[in-house]
Order: C-alpha cells, then structure tokens, then sequence
C-alpha cells in the first residue's frame, strides 16, 4: 500500500507540473510580445535577404520619411541586398511606444553590418553601425504590417540606455 501512496503521489505531482506547463504554454502572447516578434522575424528575412518577405511587411499604403512607396523601398532594399552580402541584424532594443487597437508605434534600435565575417560580428552582437528605427505599424487584415519608417544613424552616445548596455558588455571599453 504504500508503493500505491507514492505513485499516487508523483501521478498528481507529474499531472501539475504538465497542467501548469500546458497552461503557461498556451498563454497567448501580449500584443507588446507580438510586435516584438514581428522585429525578430523582419531582422531574420532582412539577414536572409528574403525580398519578397520583407517586402510583405510593408503595408500597401507604406511610406517612409523621404516620402518613398513600396516600389521605391523595393528599389532602395535591392540596391542594399546587391550592394551588400552577408548582412546581420542585432536587434539591440526595442520599446513599443503605444498600441491603439490597429495602430502601434515603435522604436528600434539595430546595429547593421555586412561581409566575411558575419557570423562572429552577429555572435558579439557589434557592427558599429547603428540606427534608430521609429515605425508606425497598421493591422489592416489582422497582421502587423509596416505603414511608415524614419531611420537615422545613431552615434553610441546617443543609444538607449539599453542598447549600449548590450554593447558595452561586450565591449567594455567603449
């Protein structure tokens, strides 16, 4: 009998810690969590060179802060995709500014950089070029898409405090 209390046991003790999983597993996600994944996942096209996937997170109506449309962004992320090879994308930070039903703003911080040795400036995180994204976003058919982009280089003095963080972590004496 008591070979059936201890199995008795670890069986509610195993069905718990199961249920407990299942249920955290199966939160949904934040609509703050799912822009940020949206960035992830547009880094990742960006870095594979995915033309038609980038281009998919624009949004029809797309325009960016020198007043460029989609065929226009198209033409200008050809240029870069030709121009440079082996791109990676360090997502350095990100904050949601607001979320307003079907409209979101964000600001993201990256750091770009191309060539050789791509995969040990993506493992160390540093291209010492970064850039502030501000992004409108609009969900027209229940999907975040990309309505509006301004960028601007950043000098590392200027960076969230969040992203030099990350930097200086790696590199400790900048």
């Amino acid at each position: 009998m008591k070979n059936g209390k201890i199995v008795l046991i670890v069986f509610v003790l195993s069905m718990t810690v199961i249920f407990a999983g299942f249920v955290s597993c199966s939160k949904e996600k934040t609509e703050e969590e799912k822009l940020q994944d949206f960035i992830a996942q547009v880094g990742e096209d960006v870095e594979a060179e995915d033309m038609g996937r980038v281009l998919g997170y624009l949004d029809e109506n797309f325009e960016d802060f020198e007043g460029r449309d989609v065929s226009e962004a198209e033409e200008m992320i050809d240029k870069y995709f030709t121009r440079y090879k082996q791109i990676a994308f360090n997502l350095l930070a990100s904050k949601v500014l607001f979320i307003d039903g079907n409209r979101a703003e964000m600001e993201v911080e990256i750091s770009l950089s191309s060539g050789a040795a791509k995969a040990f400036r993506k493992l160390i995180k540093f291209s010492g070029e970064c850039y502030r994204f501000k992004l409108t976003l609009a969900r027209p058919m229940g999907e975040w898409k990309i309505s509006y982009a301004e960028w601007r280089y950043m000098p590392l003095d200027q960076l969230f405090p969040e992203s030099f963080k990350i930097l200086k972590e790696v590199f400790p004496n900048i």
